[in-house]
């Protein structure tokens, strides 16, 4: 029985590599690695990675994910006292003239000061459509969001290809690349100066780990925001095969490319052992170059990060296909929106059409919600570059991406290089994908899949899939994909789940036929197969991220973040009816 489970298994031993065909659904059981004990607390089963002994690892805690942290529900806008007041109401205009009138509005609120929780207020676009294109900047934004505590909402996002006497549209008919809205201010982007750094001390730090030994505790004090630092070595690079599949035009990995950042904040410090708020979800072994902690600083004192941003309730257009601009054009909305350098901000109730590549795009943000969204009827080329329709990379660290949809895209839920993770994609439905959804390339690590599923377009030559792969020289070399991914609950035609030696990935109560990838098969030196557990049938843990969240915070915090239907079960037939366009 699951609550008989040690806390410590034998090491995992090897699988075959040849593609397994799911088995047939059955009963649910618990996971392996992680499951509810006798008390009720989720047990972590520790565990070691691929072609190694020791049993140091556990799946992360990825309940940080969120706004504020997790377990925190997304404000309200409205007229009761505690809600963020309404201070601009605006109707579109007859003349189709609206985008200075909503930026200028923007930037009234924005001068306004910040009340006690740093709400300065909201603009209300009522019902109607609103074209955004007036003297607009081709690369730009046709709204920009550059002060922490503004609110732009609508009435409401429509649903299926239907507008209703309440969805707020906001429309841009220009011919070349451009967002509809960006939340960024060039001038204060936070960036950091490490100082007072550390060698980390252990021999072997596993993922999951939410502590660790330094040289030189004194030089950091509770409260502190650091980098715990991979530093890798050429061990490192060599054991994992980064460059042996490399083409010979590939850009070629480097010990100092993949030195990578993970922003952590220090909640104690005991004797030589420093605790972090958030799991570590790289391994760090002295043999492969081991580990570093950096205490941080603004490198101006104005320099901050964007907070208590929140865009909803809108239906976002592009251009669609004209006399002028083909199907396969990419001159039109490419990022419905574009977050960057911001932190615990939302998105929710809000449908992007036509874009070539984004419904939202996460840069360099932590603890972003986005929430009940579609990305619908693209255009634009399908091919590298274009529709990664849910989109987290660059540093964006703590995001969860929920309740969403996407028809017709490529990658549509995906991260890019380097993503330090945590980040979770939560119940979400690609219909229709044109290509696989996971890690796309350059180590992307720590990132749950939870209850996503994926159906194939009928003109894609591949089945659609979820993967973690070792790319080989795809793209410009994109090598591994990702490590330490967990897929959960998921429904796909087809999963890859690889890992290279010391680091694992994970496909638990995936259904979807097993195979190997088409880059870099596990049959190849350096590549090998992950961790499968219940191929072909659900696990009991309806979601991981969920179910931590419980944990960790309790039922309330759950009930903060999601709908009833959802706390019931899975919810993607919901996300078809109320998002797929006939």
């Amino acid at each position: 029985t699951p609550t008989s489970k040690p806390t410590k298994t034998p090491t995992i031993p090897p699988s075959t590599s040849s593609p397994t065909t799911a088995p047939t659904k059955k009963k649910p059981v618990h996971a392996e690695l992680v499951y509810p004990g006798s008390d009720g607390r989720l047990v972590y089963v520790e565990h070691n990675n691929k072609r190694e002994g020791q049993l140091v690892n556990t799946i992360p805690d990825f309940s940080y994910c969120g706004y504020q942290g997790g377990g925190v529900a997304i404000p309200t806008v409205g007229t009761d006292t505690d809600q963020i007041p309404i201070k601009i109401t605006l109707f579109p205009q007859p003349n189709g003239i609206d985008r200075a009138r909503i930026q200028n509005a923007i930037n009234y609120v924005s001068s306004l000061p910040p009340d006690e929780h740093g709400f300065r207020g909201a603009v209300l676009l009522k019902a109607g459509l609103y074209h955004v294109d007036d003297d607009m900047i081709e690369g730009e934004a046709a709204l920009l969001l550059n002060v922490s505590g503004v609110v732009l909402r609508g009435e409401g996002q429509g649903s299926n290809n239907e507008l209703s006497q309440s969805t707020t549209v906001l429309k841009t008919s220009v011919e070349f690349m451009h967002e509809i809205i960006r939340i960024d201010n060039r001038r204060t982007r936070l960036r950091y100066l490490e100082i007072n750094s550390t060698r980390i001390n252990d021999a072997y730090v596993g993922t999951g780990a939410m502590k660790f030994t330094v040289e030189n505790p004194t030089l950091f004090t509770v409260g502190e925001v650091v980098h715990v630092k991979f530093t890798p070595n050429e061990k490192w690079l060599s054991d994992i095969y980064a460059n042996t599949w490399m083409k010979s035009d590939s850009i070629l990995w480097t010990t100092s490319d993949y030195s990578i950042n993970y922003e952590r904040t220090i909640t104690h410090i005991v004797n030589n052992t420093v605790h972090i708020h958030s799991p570590i979800v790289q391994p760090m072994q002295t043999k492969y170059g081991g580990g570093e902690v950096h205490k941080l600083v603004k490198r101006r004192s104005f320099e901050q990060r964007l907070t208590q941003i929140g865009i909803e309730n809108l239906r976002l257009e592009g251009p669609g296909v004209t006399p002028t601009l083909s199907t396969t054009s990419k001159h039109r909305l490419v990022d419905a929106i574009m977050i960057q350098y911001s932190e615990s901000c939302w998105v929710r109730n809000v449908t992007s059409l036509h874009a070539s590549n984004s419904a939202v795009q996460i840069v360099r943000s932590q603890y972003i919600t986005v929430e009940d969204s579609a990305y619908l009827k693209p255009e634009g080329p399908i091919n590298g570059g274009f529709r990664y329709s849910f989109y987290i990379h660059r540093n964006a660290t703590h995001n969860l991406v929920q309740r969403t949809f996407t028809e017709n895209g490529r990658h549509d839920y995906v991260t890019g290089p380097m993503t330090p993770g945590v980040n979770v994609f939560l119940d979400g439905y690609a219909n229709l994908a044109w290509s696989d959804s996971g890690p796309h390339q350059r180590w992307a690590t720590g990132t749950l899949f939870d209850s996503i599923k994926v159906t194939n377009h009928p003109n894609d030559i591949d089945d659609s899939a979820l993967v973690v792969e070792h790319r080989g020289g795809g793209g410009s070399g994109h090598g591994w994909a990702g490590a330490q991914q967990v897929f959960w609950n998921t429904e796909s035609p087809v999963v890859v789940c690889d890992a290279p030696r010391g680091h694992r990935s994970y496909a638990i109560g995936v259904i979807g036929q097993e195979a190997m990838s088409e880059k870099v098969d596990n049959s190849k030196m350096g590549v090998y197969r992950g961790h499968y557990d219940s191929l072909g049938t659900h696990v009991a843990l309806r979601s991981l991220y969920l179910a931590q969240l419980q944990d960790r915070l309790g039922r309330e915090a759950v009930k903060s973040v999601t709908t009833e239907s959802q706390r019931q079960g899975f919810i993607w037939d919901e996300l078809y009816e109320r998002y797929h366009v006939d």
